[in-house]
């Protein structure tokens, strides 16, 4: 979005615009800083972006002039610092300067960049920008010494990075629309990432201790994995997998037991403590992070004094994740219990297994919501999709990602935050004003998806499978997680993106695309204007009706089963008998229809289906059945019959 004429005169200035109802970023008061330093204007069409170049000491007030001569001159807080101005001659800070309308093309590969959760507006610390004081976030202080402490000084990105607060004009609206647009860019061009877990308020000051105490135990575990006669242990590359069986753990447990003063034994009590604490960074569920971390290329972890590359810290994930998935009951088995009373050391074994036990709990307690674990392997995964990410399961990991517990300030941005990942999604703008509510960008994501219409080719021959993207969003818009509020302001074809069961639906993605014969375009469905509410569009598709939602057999929160036809079907607790089961031209699967009232005229989607195992008990009960108990219905040549019987059958319909 431009704000103003492109230049080349690098004296024009971003001029300040009028702030919407509420400052979405919340970012701590600087009206001296605006005041004093004016941000030049970057042009969004040459990519332009600001960097700031940290000097790489601290410095105090009386140091201050003789590394930044030029800096007391002029109108400046530099110019201005005295003894009264709440410092002292010992009190040192960050100096940075700042590069202005650098363009993305030119700078590749030639700075880093910082990822960090900003914490509260209200807690700030002082850094010094080009000699005017700035407000930063306390953890960006923090973030700006850590990148200050670890960066490679002798590398090309040598003290440039690039940062959200700072290098970004927060007065200009416009302008931080367009920033985060370029979010994805900025991060992919950086030649490092830094990723700061510590914060002011959790440092991680005993770091170093953990590190050293895990490494050693990471290596025995992996030893212990090695099956007789394998190959010597060895480190994974990155994209690899790197895990072991959990009854390797056995064997440490085995050595808890057998040799509680074996080094690797003492040191488990400082790993658990600072995986712990790594598993309580709170970078962990900040929305934005995902992006940041997935499309960096290099990534580097810096816990308080220490600094881990990716690499040396998945194992240390993988540890967590492992102790999440096992019994925390673990000690309480006989032969184990045992041992530990027969023991003369039965004192520092029950210290040693009390802080596992209180390691797993914690482990597992994070892992509820699913995001350290799940950032590795999707990693890999989406860095693949990069290039093209079009296929169906990129709509699955989006849906995952967005439901996974991520927390922002602002709701929209848990979308806004990952459509940088998808070429169909890149070109939204992030529009932060109160007239865009969060149903509306949950409706303009959906929107893009079905009016994407790429096709892409198969892995057999040359002719190109007709897999279009466009429809598979429809799955995930009739979840039974939809709140009233939703369905009375989303369109019935558009997802609730919050809903958290969105990930288990996304288990669908595997069924094949439908492709009724009769209709030769792949993408024949289009979107038209709702004129009874303006803001609204309706979703014109081929179907056909196949048979009516009958007799209900089996009813949950989650699920209901019904009949319909010969078949059995499980769908959606929002599904009700009379309903009608249809089959969509360019959609996934089976989906569930309810009409409107006749003055109305349409219908809305209630849920989707899918053809289960079971049979009905003569009673009339639906019995589950096992998997050896009966032959698996082929749902997609059931789908394949149910349209063959109603060949000539197909209408144009109306989804609201």
């Amino acid at each position: 979005m431009n704000h103003g004429p492109p230049s080349s005169d690098c004296n024009i200035t971003s001029q300040p615009f009028p702030p919407p109802e509420k400052d979405i970023f919340m970012t701590p008061g600087n009206e001296t800083f605006y005041r004093g330093h004016r941000y030049q204007y970057l042009d969004p069409d040459r990519r332009e972006i600001r960097l700031l170049r940290v000097h790489p000491v601290r410095l105090t007030i009386s140091e201050l002039a003789s590394v930044f001569p030029a800096w007391p001159e002029g109108e400046t807080d530099a110019a201005k610092l005295n003894l009264d101005d709440g410092g002292t001659l010992e009190e040192s800070f960050i100096c940075c300067e700042l590069l202005e309308r650098l363009s993305l093309d030119d700078i590749t590969g030639k700075y880093s960049a910082l990822s960090y959760c900003a914490g509260s507006a209200l807690q700030t610390k002082r850094i010094m920008i080009d000699g005017h004081w700035f407000n930063a976030f306390a953890n960006l202080e923090h973030a700006l010494d850590g990148f200050r402490c670890h960066h490679d000084q002798e590398a090309p990105s040598g003290n440039l990075v690039w940062t959200d607060q700072a290098c970004i004009n927060q007065l200009d609206y416009p302008e931080k629309s367009h920033q985060v647009g370029f979010m994805r860019r900025i991060y992919e061009s950086a030649a490092n990432t830094y990723v700061v877990l510590s914060t002011l308020e959790a440092p991680m000051l005993d770091a170093r201790e953990g590190i050293e105490a895990i490494r050693p135990a990471l290596d025995y575990l992996q030893s212990q994995s090695i099956p007789p006669g394998g190959p010597p242990p060895r480190r994974e590359v990155e994209g690899g997998e790197m895990g072991w069986d959990p009854l390797v753990f056995e064997c440490l447990l085995g050595l808890i037991y057998n040799s509680p003063d074996h080094p690797v034994v003492r040191g488990l009590p400082r790993a658990t403590k600072f995986m712990d604490a790594l598993f309580d960074a709170k970078w962990w569920s900040r929305a934005w992070v995902f992006q940041e971390f997935v499309v960096s290329d290099k990534v580097y972890f810096v816990c308080g004094s220490e600094c881990l590359a990716l690499l040396d810290l998945q194992p240390f994930i993988i540890w967590c994740c492992v102790w999440g998935h096992y019994n925390p009951e673990y000690d309480d088995r006989e032969h184990m219990r045992a041992m530990r009373l027969k023991s003369p050391m039965s004192s520092e074994i029950n210290m040693i297994t009390d802080a596992i036990k209180k390691s797993i709990i914690h482990s597992t307690h994070h892992l509820k919501h699913e995001i350290p674990g799940d950032f590795l392997t999707p990693r890999y995964t989406w860095r693949a999709w990069l290039s093209d990410p079009y296929q169906p399961e990129f709509l699955s990991h989006l849906a995952r990602a967005s439901s996974l517990g991520f927390k922002a300030t602002d709701p929209r941005d848990m979308l806004y935050a990952f459509c940088g990942l998808s070429r169909i999604t890149a070109d939204v703008i992030a529009d932060y004003s109160p007239e865009n509510t969060i149903w509306k960008v949950y409706t303009d994501i959906t929107e893009k998806f079905l009016e994407a219409n790429k096709v892409w080719g198969g892995e057999e021959g040359p002719e190109p499978e007709q897999h279009g993207v466009d429809l598979l969003v429809l799955i995930f818009a009739p979840t039974n997680g939809k709140t009233e509020l939703a369905k009375a302001n989303l369109p019935s074809w558009a997802p609730d993106w919050a809903d958290r069961r969105l990930w288990v639906i996304s288990d669908r993605m595997e069924r094949p695309v439908q492709r009724l014969p009769q209709i030769p375009d792949l993408h024949s469905h289009k979107l038209i204007q709702d004129v009874s509410r303006s803001q609204w569009k309706i979703l014109v598709v081929d179907a056909v009706h196949v048979a009516p939602v009958g007799r209900q057999f089996h009813k949950a929160p989650a699920y209901n089963v019904f009949e319909v036809g010969e078949y059995l079907i499980n769908t959606e607790g929002m599904v009700e008998t009379g309903d009608g089961v249809w089959i969509i031209h360019g959609g996934m699967g089976m989906f569930v229809l309810r009409r409107r009232e006749a003055a109305e005229g349409g219908y809305v989607l209630v849920g989707t289906g899918a053809v289960i195992r079971g049979r009905v008990s003569p009673s009339g009960e639906w019995v589950p059945a096992w998997m050896d108990e009966l032959e698996d219905h082929d749902e997609p040549r059931v789908i394949e019959e149910w349209v063959a019987q109603h060949e000539g059958e197909v209408q144009r319909i109306e989804i609201f």
